[in-house]
This record gives C-alpha cells, sequence and structure tokens, in this order.
C-alpha cells in the first residue's frame, strides 16, 4: 500500500505481478494503533485473488495440505 514506502510498494507489486505471493496478511498490532485492514490491497489483486490468498492458501498451509488450484489472474491492464 505503501505505507512503508515506495520502494516497499513496488516490492510487493513486483511480487504480486510474478504470482510469488501465496499469502496476504495485515501487519496488525493492536486495534487502535495499527489494525488488521486487508482494503489496502484492493488496487492490488482482484477479489478471487484476495480469497486465494487471504484465506483458502493459508487454510491448505496450516492444514498441512497442497494448495488449492489458484483463480486465474487477471492482467493489470483489465482493471
Amino acid at each position: 500500500a505503501g505505507d512503508f514506502g515506495e520502494i516497499a510498494r513496488r516490492a510487493a507489486t513486483a511480487m504480486l505481478e510474478q504470482r510469488i505471493v501465496h499469502v496476504l496478511a495485515s501487519d496488525a498490532h493492536d486495534a487502535i494503533h495499527r489494525p488488521p485492514d486487508l482494503r489496502a490491497a484492493g488496487p492490488a489483486v482482484d477479489e478471487a485473488q484476495l480469497d486465494w490468498m487471504a484465506r483458502a492458501a493459508p487454510a491448505a498451509i496450516v492444514a498441512g495440505d497442497p494448495l488449492p488450484l489458484r483463480p486465474a489472474f487477471r492482467s493489470w491492464s483489465a482493471r
């Protein structure tokens, strides 16, 4: 989202574009100063990718199961 600077934002965007991100999580510290909020990822990922990275893939990892099939990735220009 860019809260940690342009270099971090560009690195995160590049990893998303290369499809090497499997889990998306917040960097929450507490409910007031740094609450959990994945809405900042909105412009970078579509709803299907967000669900896969925030729910399906983490659940499989915790369960020790293979990752479920990843939804088709919509190109940046298609958004």
